[in-house]
């Protein structure tokens, strides 16, 4: 009992790294996306949009990736507990 605790525990904290790296990942990709959309940005600031609405529409659109991501998760998570109880 006390090995198959040991190993859970292994697993568990690579499954925490993993998940981590994944997030660290994700953000960079976010700030990269966001640096290339800078002249985007300047030019909707010229047309009078205010940084508030530049904000939430970069949440919005981070909720919606987030989101999609998390039912896409779920979903292959699902199938692959199936096929690990078959």
């Amino acid at each position: 009992y006390g090995e198959v605790r040991t190993y859970v525990r292994i697993v568990g904290g690579g499954v925490v790294l993993l998940l981590l790296i994944g997030c660290v990942n994700v953000a960079s990709l976010f700030v990269a996306r966001a640096t290339a959309r800078s002249k985007e940005f300047a030019i909707r600031s010229a047309l009078g949009s205010t940084l508030r609405h530049v904000t939430s529409q970069l949440l919005t659109e981070g909720l919606l990736y987030g989101a999609a991501g998390g039912v896409a998760g779920i979903g292959i998570g699902r199938l692959g507990v199936m096929a690990l109880t078959r």
